[in-house]
């Protein structure tokens, strides 16, 4: 029978990952701004346009001092169009997320056998994320070809949160007769990957049981590694 924090763990990625099919933010989504891309020769920097029917791209290039979008050169990317190539445009941005962790793996440990627990953790995560979406068209069965932008994100950075964790005889050396859910203060690093609007990673972090018998509590500051899904703040 699963406990009360496996229920409450899987009720927290469940609406995790909805929120994530729902979310309509310029994070997952290609939208009007500055990029980064190679399309144009020796053009680092371009900005590109998003319309409903079109999106067109301009150099970006110094002019008294300032940058500005150059209106004489363009490439534009219909809904539909006969081409092959694919685009990349990237951005890189400060990322802040909420992080939900329902797999934890932690080692073998004094005797005691590897461990893969699913008890609750939370935390907010802050990183550095590189945002690449991809234009490319796809040929339909009618002959005709549609545009696809798929995007992909890549973030690094840190995380602290809160978590449970059981604690009874066997993890704190017989020091311990109750048995209860401890609650641990956890903080680590991570790596996310993005796939449109889904996000998923690996943490490794440590553990610090929040009672008087973190001394006693076998794992405390020992290493794990955990699966996390993640809900993009910003």
């Amino acid at each position: 029978m699963l406990s009360i924090r496996t229920y409450l763990t899987y009720a927290i990625l469940c609406y995790l990952l909805q929120s994530c099919a729902i979310a309509d933010t310029s994070k997952y989504q290609l939208s009007s701004g500055v990029y980064n891309s190679k399309l144009f020769k020796h053009t680092a920097k371009v900005y590109v346009d998003v319309s409903e029917d079109s999106i067109t791209v301009y150099p970006i290039v110094k002019h008294n001092h300032q940058h500005i979008a150059d209106t004489t050169q363009s490439v534009g990317y219909p809904t539909n169009y006969n081409s092959f190539q694919n685009r990349y445009f990237s951005k890189p941005s400060f990322d802040i997320d909420i992080l939900t962790m329902p797999l934890k793996y932690r080692p073998a440990l004094n005797g005691f056998p590897n461990q893969l627990n699913t008890d609750f953790n939370g935390a907010l995560y802050l990183g550095w994320r590189n945002d690449l979406y991809r234009i490319k068209y796809r040929k339909t069965l009618f002959g005709s070809y549609k545009r696809k932008v798929s995007h992909y994100g890549f973030s690094t950075g840190l995380f602290c949160g809160i978590g449970a964790t059981a604690i009874n005889p066997w993890v704190t050396n017989n020091n311990v007769s109750a048995e209860y859910d401890g609650a641990v203060l956890l903080t680590g690093v991570a790596a996310i990957f993005a796939v449109n609007n889904l996000s998923c990673g690996v943490g490794v972090g440590i553990d610090k049981l929040m009672d008087n018998n973190a001394k006693h509590w076998m794992y405390q500051n020992k290493p794990w590694i955990g699966l996390l899904f993640g809900l993009n703040l910003n």
